[in-house]
């Protein structure tokens, strides 16, 4: 069961992004850290209550109107979850144009 929690803190922030070979593959990387100054949970105190989040991702453009993407996700949230949670996710992305 969840409880209710106030958290006061600093956050730091890092992306980053970028396009390889005529724009036919590209890619992003961000980190998210959030340390709390202040918890209404003492269940945490430190280093053990900073919330760490790391995403990346890959997208291969395979024609004009398709792609493949995929997208790693790690992430630990103390007051959620005290383990790391870890999601995969490969998507087949299409589109089209409609006059």
């Amino acid at each position: 069961q969840l409880d209710d929690s106030t958290q006061v803190g600093g956050e730091l922030e890092v992306e980053a992004n970028g396009k390889v070979k005529d724009k036919l593959l590209s890619w992003n990387a961000k980190a998210r850290l959030f340390y709390p100054f202040y918890s209404s949970s003492d269940e945490f105190s430190g280093v053990d209550a900073m919330t760490t989040e790391f995403e990346a991702g890959f997208s291969l453009r395979l024609a004009e109107w398709a792609s493949l993407d995929y997208v790693l996700s790690i992430k630990r949230i103390p007051l959620i979850l005290e383990e790391w949670q870890i999601q995969n996710g490969l998507l087949f992305t299409a589109g089209f144009t409609l006059i």
